[in-house]
């Protein structure tokens, strides 16, 4: 934990063409609503990271609570 973290800075989130793209001054977050693949992108629309193949999701059940496992 940071002792002293950085104050939050201003985001947008914004829908479409089955995509969240959450956006900050500095990078974007892009998730495909379908997939649940995540990559993230410089605010030159460059991609810097992404992931190599689709997630899977399975419920899954730890301590008698329900969960979401995902798994790339």
């Amino acid at each position: 934990m940071a002792p002293e973290p950085p104050a939050p800075g201003q985001w947008s989130a914004a829908e479409a063409d089955g995509r969240l793209r959450l956006t900050t001054a500095r990078d974007i977050a892009e998730v495909d609503l379908k997939t649940g693949r995540l990559r993230f992108l410089g605010r030159d629309g460059v991609v810097r990271l992404e992931q190599a193949g689709d997630p899977a999701f399975r419920p899954v059940t730890v301590d008698g609570k329900p969960y979401v496992s995902v798994s790339a």
